[in-house]
């Protein structure tokens, strides 16, 4: 048995503190093999770390076994996560988790500043989608204003696809992350044909409520708090699109599109943390995915017939281009990209917390641009799906907050 372990400055560390003899030592590290075993300098004691993963802890987690003259003192399962770099002789005993500072600090976020920034760009992005296809339906089938504009954003990321493909890991997430980005898409494009920019900026907040009832599906309990935000939330969607017109289709359908791009971002999560070196491939395929399923549908909806066929041709010619470019690269390419790499770093419900203030901003684009208006019904409509998601999101991490401390 090797009496010391110096730790090189590459190594990946847990935030968990370790004290012998009243010697603390902050950075135990993240082993690198199942069983590994780090030893104390010259004391009877050692901590065995073993690598695993199961459907209770979706990334790789660490088993820490504390170990002193042969009894065991500390028995627990943490999430494996990697922090600062460290230098200094490993001293282990005991095993305290770190210190929280409560509250919504930076650690409740559980993310980095670039990662936060960026989602709240997607955001701004998600929040113009609805105006720009509102905008474009108006000289587009849903079906063929898809194809277009996903086989664009595909062909943004063309070298990672080839690479993908070579993959089978890769290939089985990227088609069901694609599926179900398409059956949201789509949903989306059929409800905006029948019901404004801001009903469906608004309705689709619905996104920021399922992602926390996934989870507590899951295996975790769900919340009492999610549910009443859940209910506050329809209660606000029943005042909204019945304020200035009566509820039509178009509003079930992009309540519909909330539920499946809420599954798609829950899957996302495991799915992205246990490939962290395939992101870009992952990306990529899934809008190869994407492309090709939206493809077909527009065959079926525009050339299925002799008429559709010449009706298809016609459309073509007039296909609003610069909105279809905007879309396939700014509101698809670089927002898929922007949620996969975040997700690395921040939680799902943290990531459909900062995706709450979406809806603002798609109705203040459509009140800019195509002239929505609501009356005071609307409004306070508005107000409770938003102040839905936030309580939502909010009390999350304040479980979160208190769980760490």
């Amino acid at each position: 048995m090797s009496s010391s372990m110096s730790l090189c400055r590459h190594t990946p560390c847990s935030p968990y503190s370790c004290t012998i003899n009243s010697i603390p030592f902050h950075r135990v590290p993240t082993p690198t093999k199942s069983g590994e075993f780090f030893f104390s300098a010259g004391q009877p004691g050692c901590i065995q770390m073993t690598t695993i993963s199961n459907t209770k802890f979706p990334r790789p987690s660490i088993s820490i076994n504390a170990l002193k003259q042969n009894e065991v003192s500390v028995d627990r399962t943490v999430p494996a996560v990697q922090t600062e770099e460290t230098t200094g002789d490993l001293h282990t005993s005991d095993i305290s988790e770190p210190k929280s500072t409560g509250g919504l600090s930076m650690g409740a976020f559980q993310g980095s500043t670039k990662g936060l920034i960026l989602l709240n760009i997607g955001a701004i992005l998600f929040g113009t989608n609805n105006t720009v296809i509102k905008a474009a339906e108006d000289s587009c089938p849903p079906a063929l204003l898809s194809a277009v504009r996903f086989s664009m954003a595909a062909v943004c990321f063309a070298p990672w696809i080839v690479e993908g493909v070579k993959n089978k890991e890769v290939r089985k997430s990227a088609t069901e992350l694609g599926l179900w980005l398409f059956a949201g898409y789509l949903a989306q494009a059929v409800g905006l044909s029948s019901t404004t920019a801001s009903h469906g900026a608004l309705t689709g907040t619905f996104t920021v409520l399922i992602v926390p009832m996934l989870v507590g599906f899951s295996g975790r309990s769900v919340p009492t708090s999610t549910w009443v935000a859940a209910v506050v939330a329809l209660l606000g969607v029943g005042l909204l699109t019945t304020s200035d017109t009566t509820p039509n289709a178009g509003d079930a359908w992009c309540i519909l599109s909330a539920v499946l791009f809420g599954t798609h971002k829950f899957r996302s999560e495991s799915v992205t943390k246990a490939m962290e070196d395939s992101t870009q491939q992952l990306m990529a395929l899934q809008l190869a995915v994407l492309a090709g399923s939206s493809c077909i549908a527009a065959g079926f909806e525009v050339f299925g017939s002799s008429e559709g066929l010449q009706q298809g041709l016609a459309t073509l010619q007039e296909v609003p281009l610069p909105s279809l470019v905007y879309m396939g690269v700014a509101s698809t390419a670089l927002t898929l990209w922007i949620e996969m790499e975040s997700l690395k770093e921040v939680s799902a419900p943290i990531a459909a917390l900062i995706y709450s203030s979406e809806p603002l901003y798609g109705a203040g684009f459509a009140y800019a641009f195509l002239g929505d208006r609501w009356g005071p019904q609307g409004w306070f409509g508005a107000f409770l799906i938003v102040a839905a998601c936030l309580a939502s999101q909010l009390a999350e991490s304040l479980r979160a907050s208190r769980t760490e401390t």
